[in-house]
C-alpha cells in the first residue's frame, strides 16, 4: 500500500477535514480529537443519524465520515 493511501485509510473525516486516527475508538473520543465543544448539535456518523445516547457506544474507525450539525434558529 502505497504511502498516500495508507494515510487516507488512517483518516476520519469530519465535517470535510481529515483528522488522523489510528485504531477504531468511540464517538465521544472522535469528537474530543475534532476539538467538538459540548453543545447543542447533531451528529451524522456515515449518512446515520448517532443519538447522544450512543455516542460512548458508536465506534468510528479510519475511513468513516462524521458530519457535526449545529442546529439553526429561523422561520
Amino acid at each position: 500500500m502505497s504511502t498516500e493511501a495508507q494515510k487516507a485509510t488512517n483518516t476520519i473525516v469530519v465535517n470535510d477535514k481529515a483528522i488522523p486516527l489510528e485504531l477504531p475508538v468511540s464517538l465521544t473520543e472522535a469528537l474530543q480529537m475534532a476539538e467538538q465543544a459540548d453543545g447543542r448539535y447533531v451528529v451524522v456518523l456515515n449518512d446515520t443519524i448517532v443519538p447522544r445516547s450512543e455516542h460512548q457506544s458508536a465506534m468510528v474507525s479510519p475511513g468513516d465520515k462524521l458530519e457535526i450539525i449545529a442546529p439553526m434558529s429561523g422561520g
